[in-house]
């Protein structure tokens, strides 16, 4: 039953419940330049403080991209759980975290199919902490053994 209850992981998560401006920097495919947009996430608890909800909007090359990202701590794992899922495609990325103890970042892993790429792809995502108001999301892919940045995102509290 303990395993049920939020524990002090789900604490951690509550410090991301919020509105966030959100910088993107991102080059999709090895060898396109790098571009930048600007967006909005808008953080919140669910079912108790064991999960929280992302809705992420921006401007992305001239189009409108939306997405969902649920992060929670899976106890009886002992690793943080994370979906995402947006209008640029029909699948859902699910990755696996864990803490890094010296830095507090979590580095997250998973797999996911590409809509414009053949093949599964590799993914890492590394989340870390600059302040209470501001955090980076920086994330990595591979589907030929080479990992590349793929996109960074920096969240900086709404005022």
């Amino acid at each position: 039953m303990a395993l049920m209850q939020p524990g002090p992981e789900h604490s951690q998560l509550a410090k991301w419940v919020g509105t966030w401006d959100v910088a993107f920097t991102h080059s999709m495919k090895a060898g396109e330049p790098v571009k930048q947009a600007k967006g909005t996430a808008t953080i919140t608890s669910v079912y108790g403080g064991r999960f929280i909800r992302e809705e992420v909007s921006s401007d992305l090359d001239g189009k409108q991209f939306d997405g969902t990202g649920t992060t929670g701590y899976d106890r009886a794992a002992k690793h943080f759980v994370n979906t995402w899922y947006d209008n640029m495609g029909t699948g859902i990325c699910y990755l696996t975290g864990t803490p890094t103890r010296e830095s507090g970042e979590i580095t997250y892993r998973g797999t996911m199919r590409c809509p414009t790429q053949a093949g599964e792809m590799q993914l890492r995502h590394i989340l870390s902490w600059d302040s209470d108001d501001r955090f980076t999301l920086t994330m990595f892919n591979s589907s030929d053994g080479k990992e590349r940045k793929a996109m960074e995102l920096v969240y900086t509290r709404h005022a």
